[in-house]
């Protein structure tokens, strides 16, 4: 999925698919990208952070 030319269309995506595209950036990314919970704990990430 792709984001509109024109981000006023931003407003017409449905929230289902602005989740999507965020899930997609975030699969996809060369980059290490992983969530904590305010006491530290790992809690998720992504392909590219190398967690088995």
């Amino acid at each position: 999925m792709t984001l509109p030319a024109d981000t006023s269309q931003l407003d017409t995506i449905t929230l289902d698919e602005k989740q999507a595209m965020l899930a997609a950036i975030i699969a996809s990314t060369d980059d290490t990208i992983i969530s904590k919970t305010t006491k530290g704990i790992i809690t998720s990430w992504n392909p590219a952070a190398g967690f088995t």
